[in-house]
């Protein structure tokens, strides 16, 4: 169970909406009740585009090539935090 905060990010305090016959001037809050609701904010996805250069000598036609990084080795892939996310939802949290 979470347990509340005494700092929240936002609040929002709805109107009542309470009608009645009393004097406006007997309307005045006793206490405030709270309830909390801890979320995450929308998470976006980062890319990151890896490039190497392909060269080629204009005499003997040798192609020389930079190496991408070690951990680069499909054409497109996930990267490790959301190798680590989905691994912890499907094992931890069971979701398929």
């Amino acid at each position: 169970m979470v347990a509340p905060t005494s700092v929240a990010n936002k609040s929002s305090q709805p109107s009542s909406g309470i009608i009645s016959e009393c004097h406006p001037q007997i309307f005045y809050s006793h206490k405030v009740d709270i309830r909390q609701v801890f979320d995450l904010p929308p998470v976006t996805i980062e890319v990151t585009q890896h490039e190497r250069e392909v060269k080629s000598c204009p005499h003997c036609r040798c192609v020389q090539q930079t190496e991408f990084p070690s951990h680069v080795t499909n054409h497109v892939q996930y990267g490790s935090r959301l190798t680590a996310l989905v691994v912890y939802l499907h094992h931890i949290q069971l979701i398929p």
